[in-house]
């Protein structure tokens, strides 16, 4: 734990020092539009009041992030409020389109989301029979569809009661929920199957998952990518149990490749002939400078975790980390850095930069605890 914590700790540092300055306006009303404009969602939280005691609730607004002029923007108007509880915590599942979807799991509850009906952002609750940590999901605002994948044994127990024998891919298109079964190939290890990355659609997409076989000592990492009825299964080389060590790495795919956080960050291209993990230096120049600072740093938050989360926008690979007043998002084209974006609730300010520039700092007149990035996929932990 303390590992992990000081881990997270440096981590904070490094984004600290890779913002330091700005230049750009932030903006109520009106968002922004263009080729190189983020969408994302700002969440606010506070306690929901004394009849629902330890409840929260969550209110939600889309905002715009400009990266060639370093500008973000933001609606006055929330586009959905969430009333937070034990027994209702949906994963918000956004690709950067038209439509939000809240994904609740088993047996959790639903219908405690108010929907702004004027908002341009559409939200559906859905509910799966999977569990909510061994599913990889995507959105798609396009194609009105959210997908998941999640291991289910053929004779229809809960994966923690059998050993994986395939996985169902399912289908959410409105009131229309469609499910197909995804069998491993036979080389596949007699033992748990953990969904990771889905993109795609129901009728074309990829899927990364991790094998194990704890009694073998065998784990790996597979590729399935099915077109119609056409299965084409990969395996890949390299560690795969480091992937879901602590919280788990958080996984993005821009284009033909898919980029991780943990056990390093690292990237994996889809096009090459043998799929192999390779250091992807933006995320570890990030991390470079980690160890300065930590004393400061631990005694201003304590044990407040911190590590890097991904998100991606069309060729665009976004990362973020959050501390509990302070957030910071990059924006990367390749491995280039195309605009950086710092938001402090303390000090009422934001910091905001196109690409590498000096960066300026403006007044951030709201609050936001936390920012939504648009992804193309969900990881399991995620």
């Amino acid at each position: 734990m303390f590992k992990k914590q000081v881990v997270g700790v440096i981590l904070i540092i490094a984004l600290a020092l890779g913002l330091a300055g700005c230049n750009s306006a932030a903006t109520k009303g009106g968002l922004s539009e263009g080729k190189d404009v983020i969408p994302l969602i700002m969440l606010t939280s506070e306690p929901a009041g004394e009849s629902d005691a330890g409840s929260m609730e969550r209110e939600a607004r889309r905002a715009s992030w400009d990266l060639k002029s370093g500008k973000l923007s933001w609606e006055q108007e929330a586009c959905f409020r969430q009333e937070m509880g034990e027994e209702y915590n949906p994963r918000l599942i956004w690709d950067g389109g038209s439509r939000l979807f809240a994904c609740s799991f088993g047996t959790q509850e639903t219908g405690r989301l108010i929907k702004d009906q004027a908002s341009k952002l559409r939200v559906q609750e859905v509910r799966t029979d999977s569990m909510p940590m061994v599913a990889a999901i995507k959105a798609s605002s396009e194609q009105d569809e959210l997908l998941l994948a999640y291991p289910r044994s053929q004779s229809g127990e809960s994966p923690d009661s059998a050993i994986s024998e395939v996985i169902i891919i399912e289908s959410h298109r409105g009131d229309l929920v469609v499910k197909r079964d995804l069998p491993l190939p036979d080389y596949a290890a007699k033992g748990d199957i953990m969904p990771l990355l889905i993109s795609g659609s129901s009728s074309q997409f990829k899927l990364l998952l991790l094998n194990n076989d704890v009694e073998a000592g065998k784990d790996g990492l597979l590729l399935a990518k099915v077109a119609e009825q056409q299965e084409d299964w990969q395996k890949i080389k390299g560690e795969a149990l480091g992937l879901i060590v602590g919280g788990g790495t958080d996984l993005a795919q821009v284009g033909s490749n898919i980029y991780r956080t943990i056990p390093e960050p690292a990237k994996l291209s889809l096009v090459q002939r043998e799929l192999a993990w390779e250091d992807f230096s933006p995320l570890n120049d990030l991390r470079a400078d980690l160890s300065k600072n930590i004393e400061k740093a631990m005694e201003k938050y304590g044990d407040a975790y911190c590590d890097l989360r991904l998100g991606s926008f069309k060729d665009i690979l976004l990362v973020a980390a959050d501390l509990p007043e302070e957030h910071w998002i990059w924006a990367f084209r390749g491995d280039k850095c195309i605009g950086r974006l710092y938001t402090n609730n303390e000090t009422q300010s934001m910091e905001s930069s196109p690409g590498n520039e000096k960066m300026q700092t403006t007044a951030f007149t709201t609050r936001a605890d936390w920012f939504i990035l648009p992804t193309d996929g969900y990881g399991q932990y995620k």
